[in-house]
């Protein structure tokens, strides 16, 4: 079955993937609305969380460093500051998976299908995208998936 784009769909219309033709229909369609300067303020806000981000990814491998056995701790104290390191190694990874994702919005900005919805080929509102620039889906599809 094919959509009003050339998009094929199954059952229940799952994205299959955009491809350079199918952004070209949607941006000459009107369904991706946003002006140069939303796209520029959303461009400076990836930039300026990939400055933070990068801080704290340097502050949470400086404080999961080993912690030397001869520390003049007492044994409560010494592990907790180990459970603090095992709390460190989730957020790390947390921080750098959202680093992953602002990166790929970093180079996915300029580009034609920055701001679409990949369940429903909306326009994600600009709201949502200032806020969390690396945000792939709209909040209503969000919702539903369950994502």
């Amino acid at each position: 079955m094919e959509n009003q784009f050339g998009r094929a769909s199954y059952g229940r219309d799952y994205f299959i993937g955009y491809n350079p033709f199918t952004l070209t229909l949607l941006a000459r369609a009107g369904k991706i609305k946003m002006t140069q300067e939303q796209l520029r303020q959303i461009k400076t806000k990836i930039e300026e969380d990939l400055k933070i981000i990068n801080r704290e990814i340097l502050e949470l491998r400086e404080r999961m460093k080993p912690i030397a056995p001869d520390c003049s701790l007492g044994r409560l104290t010494r592990e907790e500051m180990i459970q603090e390191q095992k709390v460190d190694a989730h957020s790390l990874r947390e921080v750098e998976i959202r680093l992953n994702k602002l990166t790929y919005a970093l180079r996915k900005v300029d580009q034609a299908g920055y701001g679409v919805c990949m369940e429903c080929e909306e326009e994600i509102v600009f709201g949502r995208l200032i806020i969390l620039p690396e945000s792939t889906h709209c909040v209503a599809c969000k919702s539903e998936l369950g994502l």
